[in-house]
C-alpha cells in the first residue's frame, strides 16, 4: 500500500505470484501468475480520487497502460463516475459528466465484464427523498482476457455496511456446452449457387427431420468440405479488405478502419454479448441461490413446471356491460376472419416479413423462404 493511497492489495502466495507494475494514489497495476496453472494476467485496481483535477489523470493513466499490456487485462474498482445516463437514481447525469470514461474505454479497448448482482453498486446510505444509488463500480476487460477466461464473471454482494458493495470475480465458473440448434443466414442465399446446392441437397436421401437436409453439418467429418470451407473464408477475407480500402480511399474517415471490420474486438463484443445471456447464479423459490450450471437449469425447470402445470379455479363470468364499454368484433371484421384466402395471399403476407427477423424454432428465417 502506498502512503497516501486508499487501495490494499492481498493475495495467497501459495495460490498466486503477484509483481507490482506501477503503485500510485490512484491505482495499482500488477501482474498475476497462477502457479498450478501458470496461467498470466494483468491487473489494475482502481480507487478514483475526490478531486476534480487529480482523478482527471486517472483516464490517461489508464491509456497509456493500455498500450503496454500485452495479454488479459483485467480493470476494477471504485471509479467514482458513471458510463451511462440510466446508473443514477436520486441525481441527474449529464453528458458531459459521463465522456471522458467513456472516451477512456474507447482507447483502452475495454469493456465491461459480465456481472450479477445488485445494479446499483453504491448509495450515500441517506434516508427518503436524500438517498442516491449509482453504478461506479465497475469490472472491465480487454478482449485477451475474454479469450482466456470465457466464463468468468463478476458478482457484486447486497450492501452491507459499506457505502460499496463489495464484488467477486470468478475465473473458473464451468458452464456447460451445449450443441446449438441450427439457423439460417440470410447471406447464404446472396451466393449464385445458393438455389442449386438447396435442390440438390433436399433430393438427397437423408434420415432426420427436413431441417437436417440443408445442413452443411450433415457430413461434418468431409475433409473436402473443409477445404472448400478455408478456401471460401480466404477468398472473403481478400474481397472484403480490397473492398474496406477502397471505401476508405474514398470516403477518407477514419471510423471506418476500426468500425465494423472483423477485428478481434469486434468479435470480443460479440463474445461478450453471448456471455451476458448466460445465467450465472439464480435464487429458488425458496430463497436458496444456485451457481452450478444444472442446478441453474433444474430451477428453471421447476419452476416453470409448476407454473405451466398449475391448476386454478375457473374465474367469474365477466359481465356483458364490461365487454360493451370496450372495443368489440362487429360484423364486418367477423366476415374478414372467416374469409377464403388463397396461396397467392399468403405468399405475398410471407414475402412482407423483414427478413431479419428473429427466425422460427426450426432455424429458418424469412428470408430463407
Amino acid at each position: 500500500m502506498l502512503a497516501g493511497s486508499r487501495i490494499w492489495l492481498v493475495w495467497l502466495p501459495s495460490v498466486f505470484v503477484v509483481n507490482t507494475c506501477s503503485c500510485v494514489a490512484q491505482y495499482i497495476h500488477c501482474e498475476v501468475i497462477h502457479r498450478a496453472t501458470s496461467g498470466t494476467f494483468e491487473v489494475t485496481l482502481i480507487y478514483r480520487a475526490n478531486d476534480v483535477v487529480v482523478r482527471e489523470e486517472l483516464w490517461r493513466a489508464l491509456e497509456m497502460i493500455s498500450h503496454q499490456v500485452q495479454g488479459a487485462w483485467i480493470i476494477l474498482g471504485d471509479f467514482n463516475n458513471v458510463l451511462n445516463l440510466g446508473e443514477r437514481l436520486g441525481s441527474a447525469v449529464s453528458l458531459e459528466e459521463v465522456a471522458p470514461f467513456r472516451q477512456c474505454i474507447r482507447e483502452c479497448r475495454v469493456q465491461d465484464n459480465p456481472t450479477t448482482g445488485p445494479y446499483y453498486t453504491w448509495s450515500n446510505k441517506q434516508e427518503g427523498e436524500n438517498r442516491v444509488f449509482s453504478k461506479i463500480d465497475r469490472v472491465l476487460a480487454n478482449s485477451k482476457w475474454f479469450d482466456s477466461f470465457r466464463n468468468a464473471y463478476a458478482m457484486f454482494l447486497p450492501e452491507g455496511i459499506s457505502y460499496h458493495c463489495a464484488r467477486v470475480v470468478k475465473l473458473d465458473n464451468t458452464m456447460v456446452e451445449k450443441a446449438k440448434s441450427f439457423k439460417f443466414c440470410n447471406m447464404w442465399a446472396l451466393d449464385e449457387s445458393f438455389l442449386s446446392i438447396l435442390q440438390a441437397g433436399c433430393q438427397e436421401n437423408v434420415e432426420g427431420v427436413p431441417m437436417y437436409k440443408v445442413s452443411i453439418y450433415a457430413d461434418p467429418y468431409n475433409i473436402g468440405l473443409h477445404r472448400q470451407e478455408r478456401e471460401a473464408r480466404r477468398v472473403y477475407d481478400n474481397l472484403n479488405a480490397a473492398k474496406m480500402s477502397f471505401i476508405r480511399q474514398k470516403v477518407k474517415q477514419d471510423w471506418i478502419h476500426k468500425g465494423d471490420e472483423n477485428t478481434s474486438y469486434f468479435h470480443s463484443c460479440l463474445r461478450k454479448r453471448r456471455h451476458q445471456m448466460q445465467v450465472h447464479r439464480i435464487k429458488d423459490e425458496e430463497g436458496g441461490w444456485h451457481e452450478n450450471p444444472n442446478d441453474v437449469e433444474g430451477a428453471f425447470l421447476t419452476y416453470y413446471k409448476k407454473l405451466m402445470g398449475f391448476e386454478s379455479e375457473a374465474t367469474r363470468h365477466v359481465s356483458n356491460s364490461v365487454i360493451a364499454e370496450g372495443t368489440r368484433v362487429d360484423a364486418n371484421m367477423k366476415q374478414r376472419l372467416i374469409a377464403p384466402f388463397n396461396s397467392e395471399e399468403v405468399k405475398n403476407a410471407l414475402f412482407n416479413v423483414d427478413e431479419n427477423r428473429a427466425a422460427g424454432p426450426d432455424g429458418y428465417s424469412s428470408g430463407f423462404f
